[in-house]
């Protein structure tokens, strides 16, 4: 939530932290800001779905992953950066994320199965505790 209000407000943001003095610029680092903040949301998917994928000794996916967003990121940021500039590499990383956070996501249902996956995600049932 934090995130998505952050990339809401990010002209207000950057204005309130760097509005003062010489820097006059505040539009541009709002535009760099807000996808920057928006693929955290993103990146935090693919930190638990690469953690699942090490606990089921998967490392050769996580490998995969990692290759996957580097050359991406890459690809993207030489296509996005001569016409764009700094917004061309945040939206560059915004699209990596989104497109690897796909991607993990489907490793970890096809890894655990929609069936395991769904009840892994359901809440464990309250057990009360009895005293001896």
């Amino acid at each position: 939530p934090l995130c998505v209000i952050g990339a809401l407000f990010s002209e207000a943001i950057m204005g309130l932290l760097f509005g003062r003095g010489a820097f006059d610029r505040v539009d541009l680092s709002a535009a760099v800001f807000a996808p920057l903040l928006l693929s955290l949301c993103l990146q935090v998917v693919i930190v638990l779905c690469v953690r699942v994928l090490l606990l089921q000794a998967r490392t050769g996916a996580q490998l995969a992953l990692s290759v996957g967003a580097a050359a991406l990121n890459l690809g993207l940021n030489l296509l996005l950066i001569d016409s764009f500039g700094a917004v061309g590499v945040a939206h560059a990383t915004l699209i990596t994320r989104g497109v690897i956070a796909l991607v993990a996501v489907g490793l970890i249902v096809r890894v655990l199965g929609a069936n395991s996956l769904q009840s892994a995600l359901q809440p464990a049932p309250y057990k009360e505790s009895v005293s001896p």
